[in-house]
């Protein structure tokens, strides 16, 4: 799907007309585009909750390219520009290993407003790897129950969350609408990750992505959308 100097992240968004965004991808980052299809067996890789995933391609330096969605298996690749798409999710990719992951999971499993699969998909394909340091993701809800989990029983309030999700939006999303090289990475506040690590902020899901080192947080602008609408 990608060389080395390439990583993937799930996101996110509306489609967009696959030519434009492989035409952009490929004249701006210099990648080559290809396709993993739905019922590739890696695509269970990157399956989201609602039949379907989604692909960013982020260069060494920081800017995105494009993500691709399926809607169900066998499906033709349909691609979305994230460097011009101004409605979704705002994604806070987080990396830890497994071993930290777990204590997420464990803290998150079954809390009431708990609306996504907390189960840990591994993403390394090294075989030898120590099975704690190993690459996985994890998908929790920020919701003031899990927070509650997360810090404590002390837990958070209504408003002290709202305040979270704002402070998100204004410190690191902000500076980078409008943003004519792409998208790009900005790192968190170290207030922001929980339990060593953890977590992607927005307003209808999170996700987590691991790696040894709990920093950095990295906030991703697959798309933008208004923090505390609702």
């Amino acid at each position: 799907m990608y060389s080395g100097k390439w990583n993937i992240y799930k996101v996110a968004g509306s489609l967009g007309t696959g030519l434009e965004a492989v035409t952009f991808l490929e004249e701006t980052l210099g990648c080559e585009v290809d396709v993993i299809k739905a019922d590739d067996p890696r695509g269970l890789l990157y399956t989201c909750n609602w039949n379907w995933f989604a692909l960013v391609v982020e260069s060494e330096d920081g800017h995105c390219g494009i993500a691709c969605r399926f809607d169900e298996p066998n499906t033709e690749a349909r691609f979305i520009n994230c460097a011009r798409h101004l409605a979704g999710d705002v994604v806070v990719p987080v990396r830890f290993t497994t071993d930290m992951m777990i204590q997420v999971a464990d803290a998150c499993m079954n809390t009431p407003n708990n609306m996504v699969d907390t189960q840990i998909v591994y993403l390394s394909e090294k075989r030898d790897a120590d099975p704690s340091k190993r690459l996985a993701s994890i998908t929790i809800d920020i919701t003031a129950e899990n927070m509650k989990h997360l810090w404590g029983q002390r837990g958070v309030t209504n408003n002290q969350h709202r305040e979270l999700r704002k402070d998100v939006f204004r410190n690191a999303v902000l500076p980078y609408v409008g943003s004519k090289t792409g998208l790009v990475f900005s790192e968190l506040p170290l207030r922001y990750i929980l339990l060593r690590n953890v977590i992607r902020i927005t307003p209808r899901w999170i996700e987590t992505y691991e790696y040894h080192d709990p920093l950095p947080v990295r906030v991703l602008l697959g798309a933008i959308e208004e923090v505390d609408r609702e």
